[in-house]
């Protein structure tokens, strides 16, 4: 029997503050100049006992707000996932990161959580 609870979500992120990386993304148009890039993982987990979907995330770089997108993810019920994240900059300094999700749980209400403030090392 379903519970009658609401799907709770609560995002870690690791590591953080994320060492510099200088790795390539290559296969993001915005990135291909950009040599400056950080790569963590969000792991998001479901704790109130009721599956979730996410059905949007907004991230935010030094403050700014970017577009929304529909990851469309599915978490079961005490389950969790992780997002592998990843960020491009052309300056190699100091940055900031958050992301926010939000969506229903499998008894249609909504919820959201807002992740950590991810610090993005220098170079």
């Amino acid at each position: 029997m379903p519970s009658s609870g609401t799907g709770t979500v609560q995002v870690t992120v690791s590591p953080n503050p994320v060492p510099f990386s200088g790795q390539p993304i290559t296969d993001i148009a915005s990135c291909a100049n950009r040599p400056n890039t950080w790569f963590y993982d969000q792991v998001l987990r479901e704790t109130g006992g009721v599956a979730v979907t996410v059905t949007r995330r907004v991230d935010t770089f030094d403050g700014a707000a970017g577009s929304a997108t529909n990851p469309n993810v599915r978490i079961a019920a005490n389950g969790s996932t992780t997002i592998r994240t990843r960020w491009c900059s052309v300056a190699s300094s100091a940055h900031t990161a958050q992301s926010s999700f939000s969506g229903t749980d499998a008894n249609g209400k909504t919820w959201s959580v807002t992740g950590t403030l991810v610090r993005l090392n220098a170079k």
